[in-house]
């Protein structure tokens, strides 16, 4: 795909194309499946939070599909923070639902209530995470 650009646009990565008196044409890439990208911030909550380990696997799901695999950070707090780095798909409205592998009880949770993927955004923030309720899956 291509596109122009009639006026003056600032790209996240600092750069800037186009003007008025001079259009740009810029390729617009599609190579990946998903080229959208947000963050979501989580912490564990009740017992799942007692029992995490360093051994624990927290992923975003859009359907069956795994659009992200969580780090777990330290906020200023010094609490746990599961980060994601979550893809998504330029085909329109995406619900995202997290899930949760337990290494201490050997099951696979999912996440009660999910959210709609938004690109650029953040659900939660490092400092203020979204505290997730699980149900065994």
């Amino acid at each position: 795909y291509v596109f122009t650009v009639a006026s003056l646009v600032k790209f996240a990565n600092g750069t800037i194309a186009g003007s008025a008196a001079n259009p740009k044409k810029l390729a617009f890439n599609l190579t990946d499946k998903h080229p959208l990208k947000m963050k979501a911030y989580i912490r564990l909550s009740g017992n799942l939070a007692m029992l995490a380990s360093s051994g624990d696997v927290m992923a975003a799901f859009v359907g069956s599909e795994c659009r992200g695999i969580a780090q777990v950070v330290s906020n200023a707090n010094h609490e746990s923070v599961y980060e994601l780095s979550i893809n998504g798909s330029l085909t329109g409205s995406e619900y995202v639902k997290i899930r949760f592998y337990s290494t201490q009880t050997k099951r696979l949770y999912e996440s009660t209530t999910g959210f709609n993927f938004a690109e650029g955004k953040e659900y939660g923030s490092l400092n203020t995470p979204v505290t997730m309720e699980f149900a065994e899956e």
